[in-house]
C-alpha cells in the first residue's frame, strides 16, 4: 500500500504539483486505503532510483522545518527539473554532472548569474541532506564554488519619485498601501498575511510573520498611520485582512494583486518598474542613510544574516560626498 501511494506522489511531484497538493493526496489516499489491500500486478514497473522521492521527502524537512512556500516551490521546480534531466542514480553523480546541469539550464533557459547560482543553492541544499542522511557517501556539490555574479549598485526610489507613486495612487487603499510597504519594509508575502488584529493602533506597530513563521515588529510612521486607518475606516466588507480587493467580494489582496497595483502606479508616473521589493529597499536605505546601524536594519526586515542586509548599505555616492565635504571643511 505503501509503495502504491508513494508511486502516486511521486507521479504528481514529477507532474509539477504544489508541496500542498502532494501532502493533501496523501493525506486523502491514506484514509481512503484503510481496510483495503493493493499488490503490484508486475514487478518491473516499479519507478526506477530518479531522486523524486528522496526529493519529496527532503522538502517535507523544509516544510516542517518553516520554510517559505515560495521557496519551497522553487526548489519543487528545480529538483523535479533535475531528476528528470540527469537519468543516473542519485549515489552515481559527479560534480561535472552539476556543473553540466548549470550550465545547459543557464543556457536553454536564458537565465542570468544570479538565477544559475540560486539553481546552485537548491541543489546545494539537497545533497548535503542525501550526504547528511547517509543517502549518498560523498557530496558532488563540495567542490562547486558559489557563482560569481555582476553586482550593480541597487537604485532606491528617489525623494521625487516617491512624491510622484504617492501622488498617482488612484484610490485610497493603494495610497495605503503604497505608504505602508514603504514605512514597514515589509515583505509582499508578509503584506498579504497580514490582518487587522495584528495592529495595534495606540503604538502605530504591526506584527508581522515573515520568513521560517519568525515574528517581529515593524512600525508605522505618521503617514502610513494616517492613510491606513483613513483607508480602513472607509472599508465596507467584514473581512479581518490588512488589505482587500477593491471589487466584491472584496477578498484578502494576492501577492500578484499588490504587483498589479503597484506595477500600474508606476506605468503613470516612473520611468522604471514599481515593486513591492523595490519600497522595501526604499525604506532600508532611508534608514540607514538616517543613521540606523546595520544590525537594526537587519532586526527590522527580518534579515537572517547581515549580508543580505549589507545589500543595501551600498554607499550612495552622494552621501559620500556630503560627507567628505562635511569632514575636510569643503
Amino acid at each position: 500500500m505503501n509503495s502504491f501511494i508513494n508511486k502516486v506522489l511521486t507521479m504528481m511531484f514529477a507532474e509539477g504539483c504544489s508541496s500542498k497538493q502532494i501532502e493533501q493526496m496523501n493525506d486523502i489516499l491514506m484514509k481512503a486505503s484503510v481496510g483495503y489491500i493493493i499488490r503490484e500486478a508486475n514487478a518491473e514497473l516499479k519507478v526506477s532510483g530518479t531522486g523524486i522521492q528522496e526529493a519529496m521527502e527532503y522538502l517535507a524537512r523544509k516544510s516542517s522545518a518553516g520554510c517559505a512556500e515560495g521557496t519551497l516551490e522553487n526548489y519543487r521546480f528545480v529538483l523535479r527539473y533535475f531528476c528528470q534531466w540527469i537519468g543516473k542514480e542519485l549515489k552515481d553523480i559527479t560534480d561535472l554532472d552539476i556543473i553540466r546541469f548549470l550550465d545547459e539550464f543557464e543556457q536553454t533557459r536564458h537565465i542570468g548569474k544570479s538565477r544559475k547560482d540560486n539553481i546552485r543553492i537548491a541543489l546545494n541544499g539537497f545533497f548535503t541532506y542525501l550526504h547528511n542522511t547517509g543517502k549518498i557517501s560523498t557530496n558532488p556539490m563540495y567542490t562547486i564554488s558559489k557563482i560569481q555574479c555582476e553586482e550593480s549598485l541597487r537604485e532606491r526610489l528617489s525623494d521625487l519619485e516617491y512624491i510622484k507613486v504617492c501622488d498617482n495612487c488612484t484610490s485610497l487603499r493603494d495610497r495605503a498601501l503604497v505608504e505602508f510597504l514603504y514605512s514597514t519594509g515589509c515583505r509582499v508575502s508578509e503584506v498579504t498575511n497580514a490582518t487587522i488584529r495584528d495592529i495595534d493602533f495606540d503604538s502605530k506597530q504591526l506584527k508581522v510573520t515573515g520568513k521560517g513563521k519568525k515574528q517581529r515588529i515593524v512600525y508605522l510612521n505618521n503617514v502610513s498611520y494616517y492613510y491606513l486607518a483613513k483607508y480602513l475606516d472607509s472599508r465596507k466588507d467584514s473581512s479581518i485582512a490588512l488589505f482587500v480587493s477593491e471589487r466584491n467580494p472584496h477578498q484578502p489582496i494576492k501577492k500578484t494583486g499588490v504587483e498589479a497595483a503597484l506595477r500600474r502606479i508606476g506605468e503613470r508616473c516612473l520611468n522604471r518598474r514599481l515593486f513591492p521589493h523595490l519600497l522595501r529597499h526604499t525604506c532600508a536605505c532611508r534608514l540607514l542613510e538616517h543613521g540606523v546601524t546595520l544590525d537594526q536594519v537587519q532586526v527590522y526586515l527580518g534579515h537572517e544574516s547581515p549580508e543580505t542586509t549589507r545589500v543595501y548599505a551600498k554607499t550612495n555616492p552622494a552621501n559620500l560626498r556630503y560627507a567628505f565635504n562635511l569632514a575636510m571643511n569643503c
